[in-house]
C-alpha cells in the first residue's frame, strides 16, 4: 500500500486512508510504542509511493503523492551529481518532508552510504554531528544562515565537503560567511515537494553563482513561455514550465 509520512507536529493520532500504511516520524530520539506500532509493518522502500505535505507557503499544507520509483530516481540523480559516491550522509532535516526523506534517507539507501541523523534539529546538534566524517549534508536556508553566524568555539568544526541548500538562492553575505567559517562553498539546490529537485549547482566552487539556483539536473526539462514547448526569446519573462522524471503523480 502507499505510505503516508506523518510529520511530528501532528499531536493527535492519524488514521491513514483505506489501503494506505502510515509511518509516524517522532520528534524524540526513540519513538514511542505508538509510533513504532504505526510503522512496524510498513517496508518503506517497497511501497508504491509516499504522500508528503507541502510547506504551506501558499495556504495550508497540501498532500503530494510521489511514486517510490520517482523519489528513488531523484535520489540517484542527486548522488550522481556528487564528486564521488557518498560514503556517509548526514540528514538533519525531518524525514516527514521530501527534502529530508530524499536528500538523506533515500540517497543513503540507494548508495549504501552510512546515514547520520540528529535527535533534534538545532544548530548545536548539527555542529556536533559534523565531527562524524560525513561527505554531504542538505540544509535549509535558515540553518545555513544560522550556522554561518552562531557563536562557536575556535577553530570551527570541519563541515562536510558538500553542503547543499534547498529552497532558492541565498544572499551573498550568507554564502561568504559560511565559506569563511567552514571553508566550504554552499551549493544551491532548488525544487518543490511537487516536482522534487529541479536544479543544482555544479561541484566546481568557481562555477557557482549565488545569484542563481543552479543548472537543471539531467532529465529535467524547463521552458519559459506561454505554453510548453514554445519558449520565449531570451530575456523575455514568461511562465515557467517544468517536467521532471520524479514529479508528483496527478490523480
Amino acid at each position: 500500500a502507499p505510505t503516508v509520512v506523518v510529520p511530528p507536529a501532528l499531536r493527535r493520532p492519524i488514521a491513514p486512508p483505506p489501503g494506505y500504511g502510515a509511518v509516524h516520524v517522532s520528534e524524540r530520539a526513540e519513538a514511542s510504542d505508538g509510533d513504532r506500532g504505526a510503522g512496524r509493518d510498513t517496508v518503506i522502500l517497497r511501497t508504491p509511493g509516499v504522500v508528503f505535505l507541502t510547506s504551506g507557503s501558499t495556504g495550508g499544507p497540501k498532500p503530494v503523492f510521489r511514486s517510490m520509483d520517482a523519489v528513488l530516481a531523484q535520489a540517484r540523480a542527486l548522488n550522481a551529481a556528487l564528486p564521488a559516491p557518498p560514503r556517509a550522509i548526514l540528514d538533519v532535516l525531518p524525514l516527514s518532508g521530501s527534502q529530508g526523506f530524499v536528500n538523506g534517507l533515500l540517497q543513503a539507501a540507494v548508495s549504501g552510504a552510512r546515514l547520520g541523523l540528529v535527535a533534534r534539529p538545532d544548530h548545536r546538534s548539527i555542529l556536533e554531528a559534523f565531527a562524524g566524517g560525513y561527505d554531504v549534508v542538505s540544509l535549509t536556508p535558515f540553518f545555513a544562515s544560522l550556522l554561518a553566524r552562531c557563536p562557536i568555539p575556535s577553530p570551527a568544526p570541519a563541515a562536510p565537503p558538500v553542503v547543499r541548500v534547498a529552497g532558492g538562492r541565498l544572499p551573498e553575505a550568507v554564502c561568504s560567511a559560511f565559506r569563511s567559517r567552514f571553508g566550504v562553498t554552499l551549493q544551491p539546490q532548488y525544487g518543490t515537494s511537487e516536482y522534487g529537485t529541479i536544479s543544482l549547482a555544479p561541484n566546481a566552487p568557481d562555477a557557482m553563482n549565488p545569484d542563481t539556483v543552479g543548472w537543471p539536473l539531467p532529465g529535467v526539462e524547463i521552458c519559459v513561455g506561454d505554453r510548453p514547448g514554445a519558449p520565449c526569446p531570451p530575456g523575455t519573462p514568461g511562465r515557467l514550465w517544468v517536467r521532471t522524471p520524479w514529479r508528483m503523480a496527478w490523480p
